[in-house]
């Protein structure tokens, strides 16, 4: 044996033991992990009816599936067996960390695992997106973040990025008291819908939001305007151009211009 041979079986230590079982039972769901795609279960049973590859799925102590449960599913409904290790101590955290590795959950993802973790204020965030599903995730919490805290995130709403978003969404931090003035908000974005297939487009909802913040703009009077005023909201792609063009709406056939330009 060479020493370059024996150096580097002196680095190699044995850190977890692989185990193998065709006892389905031993294993569960992790409560607040997301939730197995078909499509994503029968592409790997696909794969897996040819050929077999040993890719072990990871459990903690208790047997919750903390990654690999789509492997699991479809070496469970192909009859083969489980390759799996124990990891003591992991748990949704972990879950989330393996997953932003690898393949990235989705806003949904993280929302049905606080609802699954029964935290009040995703429980109310998806009722208020069952209520509304014109309008997308992102835009709901845009939505959502004026009702609760009373402000916003002034980077959020005039770039269009979401960064109070990520930081609150998705880490289980968000706060809902009351849905009634987002519930009103969407009301009235639906009545602008009636003159602009822009209302529910997230740059044009962060928009209204920014404005409707502001003690010279007057929402009701702007659904007014819009209803009777031949301007074309879709033209907007900006926070900046769509402020551009409620503008000049709110203005129409005003002597005395108002600027929302600050």
């Amino acid at each position: 044996m060479t020493t370059e041979t024996q150096k580097k079986k002196a680095d190699t230590v044995s850190v977890a033991s692989v185990y193998k079982t065709k006892d389905y039972s031993k294993f569960k769901t992790l409560q607040g992990n997301r939730e197995v795609s078909k499509v994503n279960v029968k592409r790997l049973k696909d794969s897996m009816s040819k050929r077999q590859l040993i890719s072990p799925i990871i459990t903690n102590e208790k047997g919750e599936i903390i990654d690999g449960q789509h492997r699991f599913n479809a070496c469970k409904e192909l009859g083969l067996p489980i390759h799996f290790i124990v990891a003591e101590g992991y748990g949704l955290n972990e879950v989330q960390v393996l997953n932003t590795n690898s393949k990235n959950w989705t806003n949904v993802d993280y929302l049905n695992a606080y609802c699954d973790l029964g935290k009040p204020s995703y429980i109310l965030f998806a009722d208020f997106m069952n209520r509304f599903p014109q309008f997308s995730i992102k835009a709901c919490y845009a939505i959502l973040l004026k009702t609760s805290t009373g402000g916003y995130d002034k980077r959020m709403l005039m770039d269009g990025k979401q960064v109070a978003y990520t930081s609150s969404f998705k880490d289980g931090s968000l706060k809902i008291d009351s849905l009634d003035e987002g519930i009103d908000l969407a009301n009235k974005l639906l009545e602008i819908g009636k003159y602009t297939d822009a209302y529910n487009k997230l740059g044009f909802v962060t928009t209204i939001i920014a404005l409707n913040n502001k003690d010279n703009f007057d929402i009701d009077y702007f659904i007014d305007k819009i209803s009777r005023t031949p301007y074309d909201l879709s033209n907007g792609a900006t926070s900046k151009q769509y402020r551009e063009i409620i503008e000049d709406i709110y203005n129409h056939r005003n002597r005395n211009k108002i600027s929302f330009k600050y």
